[in-house]
């Protein structure tokens, strides 16, 4: 096996920068006593068109139907993070962070606690 051949395979994560007027909604979670804040999104799966995974992940995260979001999502920045942990998943990931802004109406309707108990803060 080759020193390159870890790197061969690339996950790609799609989330948003999700605004409503000054504050951005961000992911909380509690780990190991630790807090950790995330944009809402998740990995695209395979074959699956980019625009499409971001509405799957913010529809089952936050309840957000992106024809309710007051713009078009606009790709703002891109990262490629290499990272070295157990497990199965690729130590590469490519993310793609989308700029979505939504009105007080469609904020008032988005959960506030996702499934598995994450909460979401609007910072």
């Amino acid at each position: 096996m080759s020193s390159a051949e870890p790197f061969t395979r690339i996950k790609i994560r799609v989330a948003a920068a999700l605004f409503n007027g000054d504050e951005a909604a961000l992911i909380h979670r509690t780990k190991d006593g630790q807090d950790q804040y995330t944009l809402p999104g998740g990995n695209v799966e395979p074959r699956e068109p980019v625009h499409r995974a971001l509405a799957r992940e913010l529809d089952e995260e936050l309840g957000l139907g992106l024809a309710d979001a007051g713009s078009v999502p606009q790709l703002t920045w891109i990262q490629d993070a290499m990272v070295t942990r157990p497990g199965s998943t690729p130590p590469r990931k490519l993310h793609l962070v989308f700029r979505v802004h939504i009105d007080d109406s469609t904020r008032a309707r988005l959960r506030t606690v996702e499934h598995d108990d994450t909460n979401y803060r609007w910072i």
